[in-house]
């Protein structure tokens, strides 16, 4: 349910954004008819769209490190810790990382859509490929995750109450 808030706040923004310029638009269009006045309300409209596309990407890419330092910690206000997250956004491990989860991701379904052709059968391998690839996808993220932000272990003997069994 925490994950769930954090990945509503971070998509808020370009869906706010985007329903704003976009209904602004169509209104002008609409009300300008088939004058410059509609031609410039349906231009800003599509150029609405175009910036939620673009909010929405750059979402994505921030969504998965605030999510894994939210996990890390368990605290909801560690999925917002911009200080905390902006060295992890801008290293280019977890841009590599996040390109492969996204590739990944990509990779799974089209072959889950190329899946589909075969009626039923597609549709059941289908959701097979897509949650494996998401799977990956995650395994990625999370190895990304350790790669540029690495949990520090206690010193002295990491577990003392675990004694061998022979």
């Amino acid at each position: 349910l925490k994950a769930t808030v954090i990945g509503v706040v971070y998509s808020f923004v370009p869906g706010v954004i985007g329903a704003v310029v976009v209904a602004f638009g169509v209104a002008g269009a609409i009300a300008g008819g088939d004058s410059a006045a509609g031609a410039l309300g349906g231009l800003v409209a599509i150029g609405g769209l175009l910036v939620a596309a673009v909010l929405s990407v750059v979402a994505a890419y921030l969504l998965p490190a605030a999510l894994a330092n939210y996990a890390e910690t368990g605290r909801l206000g560690a999925g917002f810790a911009l200080g905390d997250l902006r060295p992890v956004w801008l290293s280019g491990t977890y841009a590599t990382g996040w390109l492969y989860a996204l590739a990944v991701l990509l990779a799974g379904g089209l072959v889950a859509g190329a899946l589909n052709v075969v009626p039923f059968v597609g549709f059941v391998a289908g959701a097979f490929v897509t949650f494996y690839a998401a799977v990956a996808a995650a395994y990625i993220v999370g190895h990304t995750w350790a790669d540029v932000h690495p949990v520090r272990l206690p010193d002295g003997d990491p577990m003392p109450e675990e004694r061998p069994a022979v």
